[in-house]
């Protein structure tokens, strides 16, 4: 797989070349702590950045995702090395020390990229097992955008399973097949199959039975 480089990706999603700076800062967070989790916020970035050209989700565009795709685990930075390179399946102990990692984002991005901050924070929202268990208040300005925010919220999350699914070669999610995987997220995550079906057509998704 050929590696992917920020400032392209960046300026493939149209960021303003002014904010490089500050992504590549928060990002150097994550890749002196964990290169490979620093890898995969690339990947999803440029995932979630295609996924919304072609979702056509109302107020959900390339750029934002990109931006939430990037910035997703930041929180990560915060959390032991030793879990974050962990291959084998998680305890309840781990999920309570992993779990963490969203508010860590949005308090580490809150105060600069405040609506970014909103859209990751909801990102493990969805699913069999959703978390952090209360948001942090939406400020009064952003009430607006709480549609928005939530269906890039739900995007994010898709981008973010299936490219852990595709690339994460170890055990943490048992043994299924992508196959098998996928229909255990739409069991999880109702009403987003139509939305799989529209990436699956475009050639965004591809789920293996193998």
């Amino acid at each position: 797989m050929k590696l992917l480089d920020l400032k392209d990706l960046i300026h493939e999603a149209g960021i303003a070349p002014e904010h490089f700076l500050s992504i590549a800062s928060y990002l150097k967070l994550l890749k002196d702590k964990h290169e490979s989790t620093y890898d995969h916020v690339l990947r999803v970035g440029k995932l979630a950045a295609t996924m919304a050209d072609y979702a056509e989700i109302p107020g959900v565009t390339p750029k934002m995702m990109m931006w939430a795709g990037l910035l997703h685990d930041v929180g990560k930075s915060r959390i032991p090395v030793e879990l974050l390179a962990k291959t084998s399946k998680f305890t309840d102990e781990d999920r309570e020390t992993m779990e963490p990692h969203v508010m860590h984002g949005w308090e580490l991005l809150q105060k600069i990229h405040e609506y970014t901050a909103h859209v990751i924070v909801r990102h493990h929202r969805y699913g069999k097992r959703p978390y952090p268990k209360r948001l942090p208040p939406l400020p009064d300005h952003l009430e607006l955008n709480l549609d928005t925010i939530e269906a890039a919220a739900r995007l994010l999350a898709l981008a973010d399973y299936y490219d852990a699914l595709t690339t994460r070669k170890n055990d943490r999610n048992g043994g299924l097949t992508t196959a098998e995987k996928r229909e255990l997220y739409i069991r999880e995550n109702p009403g987003c199959e139509a939305l799989i079906q529209r990436l699956e057509c475009a050639g965004v998704l591809t789920f293996e039975s193998a």
